[in-house]
């Protein structure tokens, strides 16, 4: 997955690991999120760095993410980064946006 530069501007600059930099100090429990697909987020949570995902991109583009996973449908994975919180970086149609992104045929 692809960043979106124009809300994290330098992610180089993030603590590379965050999750498992934190879990010897941390015994809440920790969400992991940005970049994560169902087998990264898998592995993330099998490595025990985390104890969840969250899946906010995909999540844009497949308003059915849940059900794709569980039924094996296919994902997508490209998103329109200039519709996301109401079209701000576009403003020739600020009726695009989140709910513009189809369900999959089989579902909803």
């Amino acid at each position: 997955m692809t960043p979106c530069m124009a809300f994290h501007p330098l992610p180089k600059t993030q603590i590379e690991d965050v999750c498992k930099t934190f879990r010897p100090f941390f015994k809440g429990l920790i969400v992991a999120n940005f970049g994560f697909d169902q087998d990264t987020g898998l592995k993330k949570i099998q490595s025990g760095d985390c104890d969840a995902i969250s899946f906010g991109r995909l999540y844009i583009s497949n308003p059915d993410l849940a059900e794709r996973i569980i039924n094996g449908y296919p994902i997508e994975t490209k998103s329109d980064y200039k519709t996301f919180f109401g079209n701000m970086m576009d403003v020739k149609d600020l009726h695009k946006g989140y709910i513009d992104y189809p369900f999959h045929s089989s579902c909803c």
